[in-house]
């Protein structure tokens, strides 16, 4: 899956949630930390929902900050998910 596609796939996700509008400083928003736009239950939404688009299984080791901070973090863990299993 190239790139563009990943990402397209992950805003139609995250625009459900009303975080990521259009624009280069929405893909820098803090979802997942103290004070994100995420609170647990909506980032167990995401979670299932990047499973089942990107057909990928998110350990629950995973589930953290580093993975699902931003737009840009989440977008580097579903490539590398992808790429690594």
């Amino acid at each position: 899956m190239q790139r563009k596609q990943l990402e397209e796939g992950i805003g139609r996700i995250l625009s459900k949630y009303g975080t990521v509008e259009a624009g280069e400083d929405s893909r820098k928003l803090v979802l997942l930390t103290e004070g994100g736009a995420f609170d647990s239950v909506t980032a167990l939404e995401v979670i299932l929902k990047l499973e089942k688009q990107f057909n990928i299984v998110i350990r629950d080791d995973e589930v953290c900050a580093e993975n699902l901070a931003s737009f840009d973090a989440i977008a580097r863990f579903v490539q590398a998910k992808l790429l690594n299993g």
